[in-house]
């Protein structure tokens, strides 16, 4: 099982290092204070350089040249987050993954379906309007 680090804003995160570029895989908490539900939002960045990342998450660019080797890696951090925080949390809990393109919807969903993890039209926090998301409830 990885180990979770966690922020100050009670996200959890892991990085692991790819030949000259590292993956970082976020699960931030994306609940408002009056639902009883817990929603994981999931963010996965392959990046070379550390002062690009804020850049990268807010643009959603792409800069990872690895291969499968960090897709096949955040499977497993999306499988162990799934084993920690049912550990961790008691309670209703979604993860929700949004692929920032087709391509990366398809490849999503292929790797994620046999995981249990369905499309569904959620509004989550933040967001203004309903967007595809992988779901997975776990109970």
């Amino acid at each position: 099982m990885l180990n979770f680090i966690e922020d100050e804003q009670n996200n959890f995160f892991i990085e692991k290092q790819f030949k000259n570029q590292k993956i970082k895989i976020s699960f931030c908490e994306m609940c408002k204070e009056t639902e009883p539900i817990l929603k994981w939002n999931v963010a996965l960045i392959v990046y070379t350089k550390r002062k690009k990342i804020e850049q990268n998450f807010n643009n959603i660019e792409s800069t990872g040249y690895c291969g499968l080797a960090p897709l096949l890696f955040a499977k497993q951090a999306i499988i162990d987050f799934e084993e920690f925080i049912s550990k961790v949390y008691i309670g209703k809990k979604f993860i929700c993954i949004r692929g920032s393109d087709k391509r990366r919807r398809k490849v999503y969903e292929y790797a994620l379906k046999p995981l249990g993890y369905n499309y569904q039209m959620l509004q989550l926090y933040g967001d203004k309007a309903s967007k595809k998301y992988l779901i997975k409830k776990l109970y």
